[in-house]
């Protein structure tokens, strides 16, 4: 008989009350488009992004990844940055986001069963 957590095909056991998702990574993969949207971002300040940049930047809140290419490149506060920053990112979610199909499912399953928030608005879709 499957064994819940270790065993992805067993039954959720009554007494779980709901379950937290790291949506990167989980549901989507979404750091290599927050990549790309830094590129486009920093491009018009003549910086190129690096490999080890986005090493050193992954899973980073914003203001940590604005101060760290700072040091690297004059740019503007980080509310003027987030803005161009975010019309890239998000745009880039709506267009080219991949989903992974078989934890999206589980996550209808899982939201048919418990009140499941989730954070992009294009995730929600498609748990509806």
């Amino acid at each position: 008989m499957p064994i819940f957590p270790t065993d992805p095909t067993a039954p959720i056991p009554d007494h779980i009350q709901g379950l937290i998702f790291d949506c990167d990574g989980t549901l989507v993969d979404s750091e290599p488009l927050a990549r790309h949207a830094w590129e486009r971002t920093l491009e018009p300040y003549g910086y190129a992004l690096t490999d080890a940049d986005a090493e050193a930047t992954v899973g980073l809140p914003f203001p940590r990844t604005h101060a760290y290419y700072a040091e690297r490149v004059e740019l503007p506060g980080v509310d003027e940055m987030w803005t161009a920053y975010a019309g890239r990112l998000f745009a880039l979610i709506d267009e080219e986001l991949v989903v992974f199909e078989d934890a999206v499912g589980a996550a209808r399953e899982l939201r048919a069963r418990w009140w499941m928030p989730t954070a992009p608005s294009r995730l929600k879709r498609l748990l509806h």
